[in-house]
Protein backbone atom coordinates (compact mmCIF):
# COMPACT_ATOMS: atom_id res chain seq x y z
CA UNK A 1 0.00 0.00 0.00
CA UNK A 2 2.66 2.64 0.27
CA UNK A 3 5.11 1.55 -2.69
CA UNK A 4 1.18 2.71 -3.97
CA UNK A 5 1.33 6.07 -2.58
CA UNK A 6 4.66 6.54 -3.37
CA UNK A 7 3.68 5.87 -7.24
CA UNK A 8 0.68 7.72 -7.50
CA UNK A 9 2.68 10.78 -5.65
CA UNK A 10 5.53 10.40 -8.54
CA UNK A 11 2.52 10.52 -10.82
CA UNK A 12 1.55 14.09 -9.13
CA UNK A 13 -1.74 13.71 -7.47
CA UNK A 14 -2.15 15.74 -4.44
CA UNK A 15 -2.53 14.04 -0.73
CA UNK A 16 -6.59 14.12 -1.25
CA UNK A 17 -6.70 12.40 -4.18
CA UNK A 18 -4.43 9.75 -2.74
CA UNK A 19 -5.96 9.21 0.33
CA UNK A 20 -9.42 8.81 -1.89
CA UNK A 21 -7.98 6.19 -3.91
CA UNK A 22 -6.04 4.20 -1.52
CA UNK A 23 -9.07 4.67 1.37
CA UNK A 24 -6.85 5.79 3.76
CA UNK A 25 -6.00 8.67 6.38
CA UNK A 26 -4.69 12.03 5.96
CA UNK A 27 -1.79 10.83 8.36
CA UNK A 28 -0.70 8.16 7.19
CA UNK A 29 -0.55 8.62 3.76
CA UNK A 30 1.74 12.16 4.83
CA UNK A 31 4.33 9.57 6.40
CA UNK A 32 4.35 7.51 3.42
CA UNK A 33 5.05 10.47 0.82
CA UNK A 34 6.49 13.49 2.92
CA UNK A 35 9.44 12.61 1.64
CA UNK A 36 8.73 12.55 -2.06
CA UNK A 37 9.97 15.58 -3.72
CA UNK A 38 7.30 17.39 -5.51
CA UNK A 39 6.62 16.88 -9.27
CA UNK A 40 5.93 20.11 -11.65
CA UNK A 41 2.40 19.08 -12.01
CA UNK A 42 1.80 19.36 -7.90
CA UNK A 43 3.93 22.88 -7.37
CA UNK A 44 1.72 24.43 -10.73
CA UNK A 45 -1.69 22.89 -9.01
CA UNK A 46 -0.15 24.17 -5.31
CA UNK A 47 0.38 27.75 -6.85
CA UNK A 48 -3.08 28.09 -8.71
CA UNK A 49 -4.66 27.38 -5.34
CA UNK A 50 -3.03 29.97 -3.48
CA UNK A 51 -3.59 32.60 -6.02
CA UNK A 52 -7.04 33.06 -5.78
CA UNK A 53 -6.29 33.77 -1.49
CA UNK A 54 -3.93 36.32 -2.19
CA UNK A 55 -5.88 38.34 -5.24
CA UNK A 56 -8.34 38.66 -2.84
CA UNK A 57 -5.80 39.78 0.17
CA UNK A 58 -3.86 42.34 -2.15
CA UNK A 59 -7.69 43.47 -3.57
CA UNK A 60 -8.88 44.08 0.28
CA UNK A 61 -5.59 46.23 0.37
CA UNK A 62 -5.79 47.87 -2.47
CA UNK A 63 -9.20 48.67 -1.62
CA UNK A 64 -8.55 49.89 2.13
CA UNK A 65 -5.21 52.21 0.96
CA UNK A 66 -8.03 53.98 -2.00
CA UNK A 67 -10.30 54.77 1.22
CA UNK A 68 -7.49 56.17 2.84
CA UNK A 69 -6.06 58.37 0.18
CA UNK A 70 -9.59 59.29 -0.77
CA UNK A 71 -10.31 61.06 2.74
CA UNK A 72 -6.40 62.77 3.11
CA UNK A 73 -7.56 63.85 -0.45
CA UNK A 74 -10.89 65.51 0.89
CA UNK A 75 -9.10 67.05 4.35
CA UNK A 76 -6.33 68.53 1.90
CA UNK A 77 -9.36 69.74 -0.36
CA UNK A 78 -11.00 71.96 2.80
CA UNK A 79 -7.38 73.24 3.85
CA UNK A 80 -5.41 74.45 0.30
CA UNK A 81 -6.83 76.29 -1.70
CA UNK A 82 -4.14 75.21 -4.45
CA UNK A 83 -4.93 71.82 -4.37
CA UNK A 84 -8.74 72.82 -4.96
CA UNK A 85 -8.13 74.47 -7.78
CA UNK A 86 -5.66 71.88 -9.06
CA UNK A 87 -8.76 69.55 -8.90
CA UNK A 88 -10.80 71.94 -10.91
CA UNK A 89 -8.58 72.12 -13.16
CA UNK A 90 -8.24 68.26 -13.47
CA UNK A 91 -11.69 67.66 -13.85
CA UNK A 92 -11.73 69.94 -16.63
CA UNK A 93 -8.16 68.54 -18.65
CA UNK A 94 -6.98 65.61 -16.74
CA UNK A 95 -7.89 62.24 -17.49
CA UNK A 96 -10.75 60.27 -15.13
CA UNK A 97 -9.44 56.60 -15.95
CA UNK A 98 -10.10 55.52 -12.46
CA UNK A 99 -7.90 51.85 -13.23
CA UNK A 100 -5.04 53.78 -14.80
CA UNK A 101 -3.61 54.72 -11.37
CA UNK A 102 -1.89 57.65 -12.84
CA UNK A 103 -2.42 61.35 -12.76
CA UNK A 104 -2.29 62.51 -16.32
CA UNK A 105 -3.26 65.98 -17.27
CA UNK A 106 -2.84 67.04 -20.82
CA UNK A 107 -2.47 70.85 -22.30
CA UNK A 108 -0.93 73.18 -24.39
CA UNK A 109 0.25 76.48 -21.92
CA UNK A 110 2.86 75.94 -20.05
CA UNK A 111 1.78 78.34 -17.68
CA UNK A 112 -0.86 75.51 -16.53
CA UNK A 113 1.64 72.77 -16.53
CA UNK A 114 3.93 75.12 -14.26
CA UNK A 115 0.92 75.13 -11.61
CA UNK A 116 0.30 71.85 -11.80
CA UNK A 117 3.85 71.30 -10.91
CA UNK A 118 4.17 73.47 -8.15
CA UNK A 119 1.32 72.35 -6.16
CA UNK A 120 2.42 68.92 -6.44
CA UNK A 121 5.89 69.75 -4.93
CA UNK A 122 3.78 72.13 -2.08
CA UNK A 123 1.45 68.61 -1.28
CA UNK A 124 4.68 66.70 -1.26
CA UNK A 125 3.58 64.80 -4.59
CA UNK A 126 5.92 65.42 -7.44
CA UNK A 127 7.69 62.42 -8.21
CA UNK A 128 8.82 60.20 -11.23
CA UNK A 129 6.28 62.00 -13.39
CA UNK A 130 7.10 61.84 -17.30
CA UNK A 131 5.96 63.97 -20.60
CA UNK A 132 4.31 62.80 -23.79
CA UNK A 133 4.22 65.40 -26.29
CA UNK A 134 2.48 65.18 -29.67
CA UNK A 135 3.94 67.89 -32.05
CA UNK A 136 2.85 68.86 -35.77
CA UNK A 137 5.72 68.55 -38.42
CA UNK A 138 6.36 72.44 -38.39
CA UNK A 139 7.07 72.78 -34.66
CA UNK A 140 9.92 73.61 -33.35
CA UNK A 141 13.10 70.73 -33.08
CA UNK A 142 13.17 67.93 -31.04
CA UNK A 143 16.11 69.68 -28.78
CA UNK A 144 14.14 72.85 -28.34
CA UNK A 145 10.95 71.32 -27.23
CA UNK A 146 12.79 68.92 -24.97
CA UNK A 147 14.60 71.87 -22.78
CA UNK A 148 11.17 74.03 -23.10
CA UNK A 149 9.54 71.60 -20.90
CA UNK A 150 12.04 69.97 -18.99
CA UNK A 151 12.82 73.33 -17.27
CA UNK A 152 8.77 73.54 -16.67
CA UNK A 153 7.96 70.39 -15.60
CA UNK A 154 11.24 69.51 -14.07
CA UNK A 155 12.11 66.46 -15.54
CA UNK A 156 14.25 65.03 -18.55
CA UNK A 157 11.96 62.22 -19.03
CA UNK A 158 10.35 63.30 -22.06
CA UNK A 159 8.91 61.64 -25.42
CA UNK A 160 8.13 63.48 -28.11
CA UNK A 161 5.84 62.08 -31.29
CA UNK A 162 5.35 64.24 -34.68
CA UNK A 163 2.27 64.41 -36.06
CA UNK A 164 1.30 64.15 -39.46
CA UNK A 165 -0.95 67.12 -40.02
CA UNK A 166 -0.24 69.14 -42.88
CA UNK A 167 -3.46 71.32 -42.35
CA UNK A 168 -2.33 74.97 -42.68
CA UNK A 169 -5.26 76.32 -40.42
CA UNK A 170 -3.07 74.42 -37.84
CA UNK A 171 0.34 75.21 -39.28
CA UNK A 172 1.53 78.08 -36.83
CA UNK A 173 -0.23 76.98 -33.45
CA UNK A 174 1.64 74.89 -30.88
CA UNK A 175 5.10 75.54 -31.58
CA UNK A 176 6.56 73.57 -28.73
CA UNK A 177 3.36 70.92 -29.04
CA UNK A 178 0.88 69.60 -26.88
CA UNK A 179 2.51 68.22 -23.31
CA UNK A 180 0.40 65.46 -21.61
CA UNK A 181 2.22 65.08 -18.03
CA UNK A 182 1.41 61.79 -16.46
CA UNK A 183 2.76 60.97 -12.80
CA UNK A 184 1.76 57.99 -12.30
CA UNK A 185 0.88 57.98 -8.38
CA UNK A 186 -2.59 55.39 -6.84
CA UNK A 187 -2.04 58.23 -4.15
CA UNK A 188 -2.80 61.23 -5.92
CA UNK A 189 -5.00 59.48 -8.62
CA UNK A 190 -7.35 58.72 -5.51
CA UNK A 191 -6.81 61.85 -3.93
CA UNK A 192 -7.84 64.01 -6.82
CA UNK A 193 -10.26 61.90 -8.82
CA UNK A 194 -12.03 61.35 -5.35
CA UNK A 195 -12.24 64.85 -4.69
CA UNK A 196 -14.45 65.65 -8.08
CA UNK A 197 -16.40 62.89 -7.13
CA UNK A 198 -17.25 64.88 -4.09
CA UNK A 199 -17.54 68.12 -6.40
CA UNK A 200 -19.79 66.29 -9.06
CA UNK A 201 -22.09 65.31 -6.20
CA UNK A 202 -22.58 68.16 -4.22
CA UNK A 203 -24.50 69.97 -7.65
CA UNK A 204 -26.19 66.80 -8.62
CA UNK A 205 -27.59 67.47 -4.68
CA UNK A 206 -28.22 71.38 -5.40
CA UNK A 207 -29.60 70.36 -8.62
CA UNK A 208 -32.45 68.10 -7.22
CA UNK A 209 -33.00 70.34 -4.36
CA UNK A 210 -33.83 73.06 -6.65
CA UNK A 211 -36.19 70.72 -8.37
CA UNK A 212 -34.49 71.06 -12.01
CA UNK A 213 -34.52 68.14 -14.41
CA UNK A 214 -32.22 65.40 -13.10
CA UNK A 215 -29.30 65.08 -16.05
CA UNK A 216 -26.24 64.77 -14.07
CA UNK A 217 -26.47 61.19 -13.02
CA UNK A 218 -23.79 58.80 -13.83
CA UNK A 219 -20.72 59.89 -16.91
CA UNK A 220 -23.37 62.44 -17.96
CA UNK A 221 -22.15 65.04 -15.26
CA UNK A 222 -18.58 65.07 -16.66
Amino acid sequence: MKEKAIELRKLGHSLTEICKLLSKADSTVYRWIKDIPDTDNIKFRRHKNLVPGLTTKRKAEFQRKRIEYDKLGQELFDSNVNFRNLCLLYWCEGSKDKDKNAFSICNTDPVMIKFVVDVLKEIGCLGKQYLYIVCHPNSANDEEIIRFWSDIAETKNIRIKRKDNTDSTRKNRHLYGICSFTLSSTKLACMVLGCIERIKNQQIRLYQNNSKPNRLSGNAAL
